[in-house]
């Protein structure tokens, strides 16, 4: 914990941040991390073309096209499925609501039969 309140410290003195970035030291290391980092780079450039070459990759792509390809055929076939359950859903709705809505009028229809006839009496 004291060693990190230090190095803040540290850091945030801008004299002493100038005069480690100006020292041979620190631009040696600098040009290395640097030189690493392009050979490294480079290497993986190569490989990465190698592998573009290798067979497996090809064989890699024709089964995640398969693949992709039956993940397409199942999403379609959800799709269907739900849309068809929304459907049988939705007549089964409008035809209760029509059953329900007869049943009213049949039951108004009684009401005001009774009621005409109460006032015949």
């Amino acid at each position: 914990m004291p060693l990190r309140f230090i190095l803040r410290y540290l850091m945030q003195n801008e004299q002493l941040v100038q005069k480690l970035a100006d020292s041979a030291i620190i631009r040696g290391a600098a040009r290395a991390a640097v030189a690493v980092f392009h050979k490294g780079k480079e290497i993986g450039e190569n490989n990465l073309d190698k592998l573009r070459d290798n067979e497996a990759l090809s064989r890699l792509q024709n089964e995640a096209q398969h693949s992709a390809s039956k993940v397409k055929n199942t999403a379609e076939r959800s799709v269907e499925r739900t849309s068809n359950v929304l459907l049988t859903f939705l007549n089964n709705l409008e035809e209760e609501w029509k059953k329900g809505k007869r049943d009213i009028d049949e039951q108004k229809k009684r009401e005001q039969a009774e009621k005409a006839k109460k006032d015949r009496e």
